[in-house]
């Protein structure tokens, strides 16, 4: 879902749902460790790179239709 902004902004909001690329990840058994945390203890950390990730492949897949 894309959420509008004011008028004149120079960014967009994207929302993104993380849990099913987090969960294949870890199904995978891909460590995922940043500066000593684990995905346990900085869940929040993790689930923004995925949804990163997640957001990266739809917009690559639209620009190569």
């Amino acid at each position: 879902r894309i959420f509008p902004l004011p008028s004149g902004a120079r960014h967009g909001l994207v929302e993104v749902d993380a849990g099913p690329a987090a969960a294949l990840l870890e199904e995978a058994g891909i460590p995922r460790e940043s500066m000593g945390r684990r995905a346990a203890e900085d869940p929040i950390l993790f689930l923004a790179a995925a949804a990163a990730g997640v957001l990266a492949g739809r917009l690559a897949r639209t620009a190569a239709a």
